[in-house]
């Protein structure tokens, strides 16, 4: 398969069979209908694929590690600015807000690969539970240091 791969893709990127079709020079608009009803009958018919192809090696594990690290950190940081604009809420009303941005974060950024891609639902639980769970543990803590605004009367 990684063959078929390497012999197939032209560089790294993210690939979706089947694919649009393009329209070259002198095709007539008859043409590049054929075309599109032919695709649109690939994608009924099945099946679909869609990957993300590197050609290039890794490269550093502990590089991912940081980048990714430094990537929760700011969104930490952001659920942080957030949360420091409520006022009046409890500890428990603290952690479900940071956890409820762990549901947008996974809702928003992950349901369309179940959506579109067919993901497997086991898969698209794991997610979900390693996103929110995630960010349950970091309301925790958060939520320990950070109390919003004072209530004023």
């Amino acid at each position: 398969m990684g063959q078929a791969i390497t012999a197939n893709a032209p560089r790294s990127g993210n690939y979706i069979l089947p694919n649009m079709p393009k329209r070259t020079p002198g095709m007539t608009d008859q043409q590049f209908a054929a075309l599109e009803k032919a695709m649109a009958d690939r994608w009924a018919r099945g099946p679909i694929v869609f990957a993300a192809v590197r050609l290039e090696p890794f490269g550093s594990f502990g590089m991912a590690l940081v980048v990714q690290f430094l990537t929760q950190l700011v969104l930490a940081l952001l659920a942080t600015l957030l949360l420091l604009q409520t006022s009046g809420l409890s500890r428990g009303a603290r952690i479900g807000f940071i956890t409820a941005i762990g549901l947008i974060i996974f809702v928003g950024g992950h349901m369309d690969e179940w959506t579109w891609w067919s993901f497997s639902n086991a898969y698209m639980l794991m997610q979900c539970g390693a996103i929110v769970i995630g960010w349950l543990l970091a309301s925790l803590v958060i939520s320990t240091f950070v109390r919003g605004k004072e209530v004023t009367a």
